[in-house]
């Protein structure tokens, strides 16, 4: 009897171990998620930038 409560022990200690790793993998993605638009973003910001300048430099040249 005492073997099958130890077995259910460690199969309730190895179901503990699962679900932390399944947490680090919900931040890790988390992490990923943010970098991945940060990225995106700012290579919309480079590929937009040179328009920006040349609408910025006919902005100033009419002062």
């Amino acid at each position: 009897m005492s073997d099958i409560f130890e077995s259910l022990i460690d199969i309730f200690k190895s179901l503990g171990d699962i679900f932390e790793s399944l947490i680090d993998i919900f931040e890790i993605s988390a992490v990923l998620l943010v970098y991945l638009h940060f990225t995106r973003e700012f290579e919309r910001f480079t590929r937009e930038f040179p328009l920006f300048t040349r609408e910025f430099c006919c902005f100033t040249r009419e002062f």
